[in-house]
């Protein structure tokens, strides 16, 4: 909060945020998920670097279910478009389990991760981050699309999802 609340740059020059967490519940390979899908501006490019990877989107909003749990959703607040991709949000039994059980306990222990799909998911932020680091590839401009600060824009998640 206090990142989005007193930003060291100006939160309308944030083109995307991506959020990594809970990462390694599940084997590398698997489908990607979208927490955040259809909320932001990111979507386009997220489907198309993923399918340049070959991988598999999983359709639907599913994963949104747990949009207001995830550390972006304060910067979502301030329309900054945020989302998770993650191969963990995918699988939503194993997902549910975990976040019924061992999630934020003792034992959700080292152990438990699976390292090859933790990696998988390293690979898919890194290319995110490349394609939308890059004016040649994603050549939004981040003062004319995203607003400086909470606006009430219809379809925002200021207004989706009010606090």
């Amino acid at each position: 909060m206090a990142f989005a609340e007193n930003p060291p740059l100006p939160l309308g020059r944030i083109v995307a945020a991506f959020n990594v967490d809970s990462t390694g519940l599940v084997p590398a390979g698997g489908p990607v998920a979208i927490v955040g899908r259809g909320m932001t501006p990111l979507d386009d490019t997220v489907t198309r670097v993923l399918a340049r990877m070959r991988r598999k989107l999983v359709p639907g909003e599913a994963a949104n279910a747990y949009v207001r749990r995830q550390d972006s959703w304060v910067l979502m607040q301030h329309d900054v478009p945020a989302i998770m991709v993650s191969t963990s949000y995918a699988d939503e039994a194993r997902l549910g389990r975990f976040m019924a059980g061992a999630y934020h306990t003792p034992a959700d222990t080292p152990d438990k991760v699976n390292y090859a799909g933790m990696a998988d998911d390293v690979q898919i932020d890194t290319e995110l981050v490349r394609e939308f680091a890059d004016p040649r590839r994603y050549a939004a401009s981040p003062s004319a699309t995203v607003p400086t600060g909470p606006t009430n824009r219809p379809g925002t998640p200021s207004q989706l999802f009010p606090a």
